[in-house]
């Protein structure tokens, strides 16, 4: 028996097997496969939704504070205030 070595590059699907990115170039038949994790996988995963948003819910919460209801209002406020383009977007000059 010959012995060859191939190398390839894949992925692991969520169900365990193994789905390789270019057939390989070798006679159909029983093989010993070695898989060595390249690098964290970019892009789907196996988390799910919630475990996403769970981790979006904590990075916000590290970067921001709660509003407090005073600077809620002032800042209504602003909006609801005259403003000299109003007049301008209305076709009043």
């Amino acid at each position: 028996m010959i012995q060859t070595d191939v190398q390839a590059t894949g992925v692991i699907l969520p169900d365990g097997s193994l789905k390789l990115d270019s057939p390989l170039d070798m006679p159909a038949g029983r093989v010993r496969v070695l898989v060595r994790a390249e690098s964290p996988m970019v892009g789907p995963s196996n988390n799910t939704f919630w475990d996403a948003l769970c981790k979006a819910k904590e990075s916000l919460r590290s970067v921001s504070r709660p509003v407090q209801d005073r600077e809620l209002e002032k800042y209504v406020d602003s909006l609801r205030e005259s403003d000299p383009t109003d007049d301008w977007l209305m076709g009043n000059p």
